[in-house]
This record gives structure tokens, C-alpha cells and sequence, in this order.
């Protein structure tokens, strides 16, 4: 049982730390002063996590994420029964 218990443990580790690394490029649309026409929501960036292979990641933990302008942003990952959330980076390219 210990032995178990320390193996899910080290998974979520490495998954936290996989995560933490991991760098989210999307390409939006906005105008020349880099302001998005259509703010990136909290299910955007679930779908590309997804995608990417993340699928243990709900929308509870990306809640109140809202990103309306171009350029590099940090955005917060509660949960996985840690105090401190993982810190994730999205960089929002523009377009016309």
C-alpha cells in the first residue's frame, strides 16, 4: 500500500512539473494596439492541455482565467492537493 501511495505520488510530481514547463502559444485575433476581439477563456486553454495530454485537468482549475490582449501571460493551475498553484505560460499571438 505505501509502496503504491508513493508511486501516485511521484506520477503527480512529474505531471505538476511537466505542466509547469509547458508553454501555450495561440494565435488570436486583435487589433494594432495587440486587444483581442475575443478574450481567451479559462475552456481555450483546457482544450489545448488536452490536446497536449494534460487530460487530468478540469476547468475548476483554471477558473477566473480571462486574457484580453496579446503577448506573454501567466496563468495559475490550482489543485493535484498542493497549497501552491502551478504557474503555466500562454503567449497570445495577434492577427488581423
Amino acid at each position: 500500500h505505501e509502496e503504491k501511495l508513493a508511486r501516485r505520488v511521484e506520477e503527480r510530481s512529474r505531471y505538476r512539473e511537466r505542466l509547469s514547463k509547458n508553454v501555450i502559444e495561440l494565435k488570436r485575433k486583435s487589433n494594432v494596439k495587440g486587444v483581442l476581439f475575443e478574450a481567451v477563456q479559462a475552456r481555450d486553454l483546457l482544450i489545448m492541455l488536452h490536446k497536449q495530454g494534460f487530460t487530468l485537468l478540469k476547468a475548476d482549475d483554471l477558473s477566473g482565467v480571462s486574457i484580453k490582449s496579446t503577448g506573454e501571460h501567466e496563468v495559475f493551475i490550482n489543485g493535484y492537493g498542493e497549497d501552491k498553484p502551478i504557474s503555466l505560460t500562454v503567449i497570445i499571438h495577434g492577427s488581423s
